[in-house]
């Protein structure tokens, strides 16, 4: 095990490396993760530098796919029933809000 200071570009490069087996998109998340937390390491004193900063991510080829009617019907019908569901929530406790800070009841109907 190696302490967060004596943590190189060197070694982030080899972690990296297995994590870009599959997708490009793992090895680059996995990067991101490892600058946020050397980014943490840095405020708190643990280490000196970032060495995740150091390591470029790999470019991801562009996308040549495009969603069929279908899919953003799908996509469109989800949103909506996501989309009312937290403003019932929301007028809900804006109700609650309400009730609790006025002096005379407030109705709010949903």
């Amino acid at each position: 095990m190696i302490d967060p200071p004596d943590v190189t570009p060197a070694h982030i490069r080899q972690f990296i490396g297995h994590c870009y087996t599959g997708r490009l998109g793992t090895g680059n998340h996995a990067l991101s993760v490892l600058r946020e937390a050397f980014d943490i390491g840095l405020g708190q004193g643990l280490c000196d530098f970032n060495p995740a900063s150091h390591v470029k991510r790999k470019k991801q080829p562009k996308r040549t796919r495009r969603l069929t009617d279908a899919e953003f019907k799908g996509i469109r019908q989800c949103v909506k029933k996501w989309a009312s569901n937290r403003l019932v929530v929301i007028l809900r406790a804006r109700q609650a809000v309400q009730l609790f800070y006025s002096p005379t009841p407030v109705q709010v109907s949903v």
